[in-house]
């Protein structure tokens, strides 16, 4: 049993969809153990994405972090960090595929 840390980002909290996609992660055998809404600040942002801080999409990346809620998340269950990665996909854009094949951001499909 393993655990892993996700994020829903402000457009999913303003959407509405937070239930949603916690359905979804339960459905795929991961456990929802704790949840928190929260505002990021820059230095969580950087903490969090790392490697993206370099990155050509950072700075409009980090604005619309910051813009608005975000809920964080951990979750639970065998091997849970790279199932949850495969179920949000790639955090580059030009490097994430949605579950339909289509090339772009599979974080769309939520």
């Amino acid at each position: 049993m393993s655990y892993a840390f996700g994020l829903l980002k402000p457009d999913c909290v303003k959407r509405g969809l937070v239930e949603e996609v916690m359905n979804i992660i339960t459905l795929a055998g991961l456990q929802v153990v704790a949840s928190k809404r929260v505002r990021l600040t820059e230095e969580q942002c950087a903490i969090v994405w790392p490697v993206c801080t370099k990155q050509f999409y950072w700075k409009a990346m980090l604005e619309f972090s910051l813009s608005e809620d975000s809920i964080v998340f951990i979750v639970k269950g065998g091997n849970a960090t790279v199932r949850l990665k495969d179920l949000v996909g790639h955090y580059d854009p030009q490097k994430c595929r949605r579950r339909d094949g289509i090339l772009g951001t599979g974080r769309t499909f939520f």
